[in-house]
């Protein structure tokens, strides 16, 4: 009787809430090649699957929840109807993640356990996962679209240039990357530059420009001759250079003649200089001796001495449109604004331009005063 009395001071457990399973979608659980050869519905049960080669094989569990069927994928007994050395169930684990919307690690395979004879036998002749695969690393490495095409040519390439021996047991690390594209390609190139400049004309672009953190740089471009019958000519980068502490035209000038007039046939370069075109800027050009053109001027009283086109006409336009009257400035003004910054007013101008029946449907633009043209582009769509 006391059990009886005390079981009854005993508040009822809740009872727990059934757990909702994952349904069996089509597109995503059978997503890939691998997984319509694998894994197939319960038609019984529309949360649960069966493992059609764990079946086959009489391995448990050959089924389960939808929700775990990587677990099952990664089971040692799912395992076994996987030839040996084989890195297909890697693939397509990975496969799962990337339809879980995850980007793909790829599996690396072991050199020394595939054969020639194996990787030839193992390789997927589907070019469309070829595509989505790529497509993929792409997005993975943030790289842009239009490289795909140039991505697949040199992979092409690698493919006849190298055996698959020489391709699965490189490695490459970033200090090697480093060390080869400054010590050993960058000089190649350099070299190269400075082999046209010993016999063409060629005159020299300079102007400045600064990083994230605010250091600057000066980029020197070339314009030369390729051949001695080239009927236009070409234009490289020659080099960036780190500015330090100081940008005066003092300091320029050092930059120039260390990079350019020193070194092996210095005299025959010399001869060849005709020229040098820059911004306005102060230090570029100036009165006296302090900027960067007369400097070189002292030297070679001969050259051409030129203002950079885009810089002088970019300052035309500044000043062309400050004698425009302020209202209509103003007006295009707040109306890029007004847009450029908020997504809702973007959507509903789009919503209002399908509500007059527009097929195609406009967009203003961003104004940022200090990219060339902007106002042309802006205007253009106004």
């Amino acid at each position: 009787m006391s059990k009886t009395i005390k079981n009854q001071n005993i508040a009822p457990k809740e009872s727990k809430k059934e757990k909702s399973h994952t349904k069996f979608k089509i597109s995503y659980h059978q997503g890939t090649l691998y997984l319509q050869r694998t894994i197939t519905s319960d038609p019984s049960d529309d949360t649960r699957f069966f493992c059609k080669p764990c079946k086959d094989n009489d391995y448990k569990p050959c089924g389960g929840f939808c929700e775990n069927i990587k677990v099952h994928l990664k089971n040692k007994n799912h395992k076994k109807t996987f030839p040996k050395n084989s890195f297909e169930e890697q693939e397509y684990i990975a496969s799962m993640d990337f339809l879980e919307g995850k980007l793909i690690n790829y599996p690396t395979p072991n050199p020394e356990t595939i054969s020639n004879s194996t990787l030839i036998n193992s390789k997927c002749s589907d070019e469309i996962s070829l595509k989505f695969d790529l497509v993929n690393y792409i997005i993975a490495q943030n790289l842009p679209f239009n490289i795909s095409q140039d991505l697949i040519k040199f992979i092409q390439w690698i493919l006849q240039k190298y055996d698959s021996n020489t391709v699965l047991q490189s490695k490459i690390y970033p200090s090697q990357v480093s060390f080869i594209a400054k010590e050993c390609i960058a000089n190649t190139f350099k070299e190269d530059i400075f082999s046209h400049l010993r016999i063409s004309p060629f005159s020299i672009s300079v102007d400045e420009g600064s990083d994230k953190f605010r250091s600057a740089y000066l980029a020197v471009s070339v314009r030369y001759f390729a051949t001695v019958n080239s009927i236009s000519p070409q234009t490289k980068l020659l080099g960036v250079l780190e500015m330090g502490s100081s940008a005066k035209g003092e300091v320029l000038y050092g930059k120039i003649n260390q990079l350019i007039f020193s070194g092996p046939f210095v005299e025959k370069i010399k001869q060849n200089f005709m020229g040098i075109c820059s911004d306005h800027a102060s230090n570029m050009i100036s009165g006296g001796e302090k900027g960067l053109s007369n400097r070189l001027r002292q030297d070679f009283p001969c050259i051409f001495v030129t203002h950079d086109y885009c810089h002088s006409y970019n300052l035309i336009l500044k000043e062309g449109i400050s004698s425009f009257p302020s209202e209509i400035i103003a007006i295009f003004n707040n109306t890029c604004n007004h847009f450029a910054n908020s997504p809702q007013r973007k959507s509903r101008f789009q919503e209002f331009q399908k509500s007059l029946g527009m097929d195609k449907s406009l967009e203003v633009l961003k104004l940022v005063k200090t990219r060339w043209l902007s106002y042309r582009d802006c205007l253009d769509v106004f």
